[in-house]
Order: C-alpha cells, then sequence, then structure tokens
C-alpha cells in the first residue's frame, strides 16, 4: 500500500478547519505541540508528526476526541476527584467517544484508523508484567465501557496472548 504524502502546512491548516466546524460555536485553540490533551479551552495534538496520511489520521483522530471533551465534559468535576483521576477519565474518555460518535461519525472512522496504524506498528500501550494494578484497571474499565457504549472492541489491538501470559504468571 502507498503511502500519501501530505504537505505539513496543508495538513495542519486542514485539521485545524475540520475541528473548528466541530466545535459547536465555541471558541477552541487548537495547538500543534505537547501531549494530546486538553485544558477545556485549548486542544493540545502533540508536535507535527511526518507528513503522510498517517499524520492527517492522527491529528483528527485526537482533535475529534479532544474537542468531544472541552464540548462534553465537565473539567471542574473531573479535576475535584484527585486520585481517581486516571478511573474516570478512562470512562470519560468512552463517554464522550460515544456521543462524539452519534453527533460525527466520521470520528469513529479516524479514531479506529488511527488505532489500527498503532496497533500495527507496534506503538499502543501494551499490557506487561510491570503494568501497575491502577492502569490494568483504567484499561479494563476503557475496553469494556468501549465495548458496551460505542460497540468496538478495543482489545482487538491488543495481544490476548500478552495478556493471557502475564495473569497465569501472576504478574498481572
Amino acid at each position: 500500500m502507498s503511502q500519501t504524502t501530505i504537505a505539513l502546512p496543508a495538513v495542519l491548516k486542514a485539521v485545524n478547519g475540520i475541528l473548528t466546524s466541530l466545535s459547536a460555536g465555541k471558541e477552541i485553540k487548537v495547538v500543534f505541540a505537547g501531549t494530546p490533551c486538553t485544558d477545556g479551552k485549548t486542544v493540545y495534538l502533540g508536535e507535527p508528526l511526518l507528513q503522510s496520511q498517517d499524520a492527517l489520521d492522527a491529528y483528527l483522530s485526537h482533535g475529534t476526541h479532544e474537542i468531544h471533551h472541552v464540548l462534553y465534559s465537565d473539567f471542574d468535576e473531573v479535576a475535584s476527584l484527585g486520585g481517581l483521576h486516571s478511573l474516570v477519565n478512562a470512562l470519560e474518555d468512552v463517554r464522550i467517544d460515544a456521543i462524539g460518535y452519534k453527533k460525527y461519525p466520521g470520528g469513529y472512522l479516524w479514531r479506529n484508523e488511527h488505532f489500527s496504524k498503532m496497533a500495527r506498528a507496534g506503538q499502543l500501550p501494551n499490557i506487561r508484567a510491570h503494568t501497575s494494578a491502577g492502569a490494568l484497571l483504567c484499561l479494563t474499565c476503557y475496553w469494556c465501557m468501549t465495548a458496551l457504549m460505542v460497540e468496538y472492541d478495543c482489545s482487538k489491538h491488543y495481544s490476548e496472548e500478552c495478556f493471557c501470559t502475564e495473569i497465569r504468571s501472576g504478574a498481572l
């Protein structure tokens, strides 16, 4: 399969335009730096990627997800949770994806394509002996809730054998 080359400025302009159109009129700043996340006012999409379709897929996947956080998450409530933040954020990710996919089905396609490419490249977080119980709980909740709410099996991108081996060994 050949790789489509797209000039980086065109990718950034397209992503900014698409995300602006999804923002429901809310003023949201899009920044191509840091790690993909949002503070409720600014969406950070990471450092500019290679000039390719992969960059467009990654930015649209992360961007639509983060825009949905801005539109549908209660940042004050999540911030007040302290040590439960990671677990609640994993569940909140599923909730906002379910809402977002219903309103903007294309976001599901971008997210699926991006995760599939990451899985093929071996770039998804992996379950290993050193995986903390908290991280494992968050990942398990994310998988289960995504399967129930979005009817999407995230675990298909992970090695079931790796997961089962770690459980049988008592490492998890």
